[in-house]
């Protein structure tokens, strides 16, 4: 049996246990700096030497089995079913891309924070829980941390749950910016119309909102609109933190699962 590499290993592992699943292509392409068979062969041992189990034969994505909870994540989320995979494959990618611009103190997933009833209050500064966001991210500013709520829309729902939705981001007073990734301009708008109103623009609860597929195209070069200004997404956290950022290559960032280690290590 071959020895897999151990911080690669960790890195699958701790990726699984915090969002309740790992795709193949994230692996990939975010967790697995190896050329392309030996990312094949990789994946394959991970789930051969059952520290990931297949979600069906296709092996494309998978979760983590009794073995790595015992071994490395006691604390892990609940397997995440598939029909939730693709939406929420979208929203670690995001995070992923932001870990590697060296911004991310520390996250939180939407399965993370609905464990625990006190987390919601604590980290979302609200007193009701019926809207937790899809991830909740601590970006380091030049004037402190900036904690961003993002949200993947990729069905259109009825405008009473967007204005639902709306009315209760106003009542999260620890969020400090709401970002929505929507699939399609109508979506989009949509969104926007729920979200219009002096009471969100004073609370700076409006939110920033870019298209999915934009994104998918062009990472953070794609196109984001906040308060009817339209910046290129790097633009728009460069001035939202009030640093300089540039969209470098992957070989000089950090990983998701090392966002919460420096936090960690920082608060220790």
């Amino acid at each position: 049996m071959r020895t897999l590499n151990p911080e690669v290993k960790r890195q699958a592992i701790e990726f699984t246990a915090r969002f309740g699943f790992i795709t193949r292509d994230i692996f990939f392409k975010h967790l697995c700096p190896y050329k392309h068979t030996q990312r094949y062969r990789t994946w394959r041992e991970l789930i051969d030497q059952r520290w990931l189990i297949p979600h069906n034969s296709e092996r494309k994505s998978a979760y983590l089995s009794r073995k790595s909870r015992l071994s490395y994540a006691p604390t892990a989320v609940a397997a995440r079913s598939q029909y939730f995979i693709e939406h929420d494959a979208i929203a670690a990618v995001i995070a992923l891309e932001l870990c590697r611009l060296n911004i991310v103190k520390r996250f939180w997933t939407e399965p993370e924070m609905a464990r625990s009833i006190w987390d919601v209050y604590s980290i979302l500064g609200s007193n009701h829980a019926d809207k937790i966001p899809d991830l909740v991210l601590d970006l380091n500013g030049s004037c402190g941390n900036l904690r961003i709520a993002l949200e993947i829309e990729r069905t259109m729902k009825s405008k009473q749950r967007y204005d639902v939705a709306a009315l209760s981001y106003l009542g999260m007073k620890n969020v400090d910016l709401v970002i929505y990734g929507c699939a399609g301009k109508k979506l989009s708008d949509r969104i926007r119309t729920a979200f219009h109103g002096e009471a969100f623009s004073k609370s700076y609860k409006a939110p920033a909102v870019f298209l999915l597929e934009d994104f998918a195209l062009n990472g953070f070069k794609a196109d984001i609109i906040y308060n009817g200004q339209r910046f290129a997404f790097i633009e728009f956290l460069s001035k939202a933190l009030k640093v300089n950022l540039s969209d470098e290559p992957a070989d000089k960032q950090r990983t998701v699962v090392r966002a919460n280690d420096d936090a960690k290590k920082e608060a220790g």
